[in-house]
């Protein structure tokens, strides 16, 4: 699917209070594109990791060629209780090489 979108995922690492939450992958849906660095490369990603599914917004804090480096904000539910109605605020980093 990513493919067929033209956007390639990147490796996502999600951390709550208590540490290390999940690991997955994302992809950015909407890009922000700007001359100014604060308003540049801020994105609406979704997540799917082992546990957990995420919607969150992040921003790109170094990008050239070869990788990207992004920081940002993800509201997550466990995939086994997708409708309890249970979520969580994560911080979210993650790479594209």
């Amino acid at each position: 699917m990513a493919v067929f979108l033209g956007k390639r995922p990147k490796a996502t690492v999600l951390f709550s209070g208590d540490g290390l939450n999940d690991f997955g992958l994302s992809l950015e849906v909407v890009e922000s594109k700007s001359k100014k660095w604060i308003l540049d490369g801020i994105s609406l990603d979704l997540m799917g990791g082992k546990k957990n599914v995420a919607l969150g917004v992040s921003k790109d804090l170094y990008k050239n060629s070869f990788i990207e480096i992004d920081a940002g904000l993800f509201i997550s539910r466990p995939i086994a209780n997708l409708l309890d109605g249970k979520t969580e605020l994560n911080i979210g980093i993650s790479g594209r090489f």
